[in-house]
């Protein structure tokens, strides 16, 4: 449906044309189209969700905040998520663990650094590597709300 107010041949043809680029390159790529600002990956992210397995294995997405409160969470899951990322200017991010989390070259006074990986752009998307069996993959940082899902197993919001 069309928003109200759009009367004129010029609004429709604008909104549809809007969007269809949001259906096909997501939100965060828009790069100023549509009259929104692009979101960039660029800066510290934290935590907001996790996809927890609970203690009968089932899997969901859950608040950072409510892990801790939960017993049926384990430890390994409530530290990871307490990270944070770090998405640096030229393609390098860190992921940042909690200093409790084990040994690691310190970041600062809370954390460690757990990981050190590539971010890119390509086609107006935002991706991210990830190692399997020792080969570089790169998955896609799909945008979600205010943030962004890395991995399939963290939303990240602004820290």
């Amino acid at each position: 449906p069309l928003p109200a107010g759009a009367p004129s041949l010029f609004s429709r043809s604008f909104f549809i044309a809007c969007t269809t680029i949001r259906t096909a390159v997501g939100r965060a790529d828009i790069a100023g189209r549509c009259g929104e600002r692009a979101m960039s990956i660029e800066g510290l992210w934290k935590v907001n969700e996790i996809n927890a397995l609970d203690s009968d294995f089932n899997q969901a997405w859950r608040s950072a905040e409510g892990l801790d409160a939960d017993e049926g969470v384990s430890p390994m899951q409530k530290a990871m998520a307490r990270s944070m990322f770090l998405f640096e200017q030229g393609g390098r991010y860190l992921q940042l663990l909690p200093k409790d989390l084990g040994p690691g070259e310190s970041y600062d006074d809370d954390h460690v650094i757990g990981r050190i990986g590539s971010w890119k752009t390509e086609d107006g998307k935002v991706f991210v590597d990830t190692e399997e069996n020792g080969e570089q993959v790169w998955s896609e940082a799909v945008p979600v709300g205010d943030g962004f899902e890395v991995f399939g197993f963290f939303r990240l919001v602004r820290a």
